[in-house]
């Protein structure tokens, strides 16, 4: 769980609690496609995944999972709980959208930001 907690008794606070770790949404968005090994995102600082990875796992929303070919290898991948955020993920997507233009030379356009980007333009 996120150390910024509002303190009020409202379901979009609670949820900026819940989602609020800076890197916590884009690590949901590339949740969404599939149960995924840790390796951190392009741009992001080093431990940072790792962090909303420990997040989601505490807000109930992602879990660790060992994979069918070593119990030493683990995936995350989202909770039937987390998986809701994929519509909101959606929504909040298109509506940022319009406020992007040209991609600039610094920016990160990775294989699952262009899935997300692709799937908000059908909904």
């Amino acid at each position: 769980m996120t150390s910024r907690l509002y303190g009020q008794f409202c379901g979009l606070a609670r949820a900026l609690e819940i989602v609020g770790e800076r890197w916590a949404v884009p690590v949901v968005r590339d949740l969404v496609f599939g149960p995924k090994r840790y390796r951190p995102a392009p741009g992001t600082p080093a431990n940072s995944d790792e962090r909303a990875l420990r997040a989601a796992q505490g807000a109930r929303s992602g879990r660790r999972r060992p994979t069918a070919r070593t119990a030493a290898s683990v995936v995350y991948e989202l909770t039937d709980y987390g998986s809701d955020l994929e519509a909101i993920g959606l929504r909040l997507g298109r509506w940022g959208a319009r406020s992007l233009g040209e991609p600039g030379r610094e920016d990160i356009v990775t294989e699952d930001s262009l899935t997300h980007a692709l799937r908000t333009l059908n909904r």
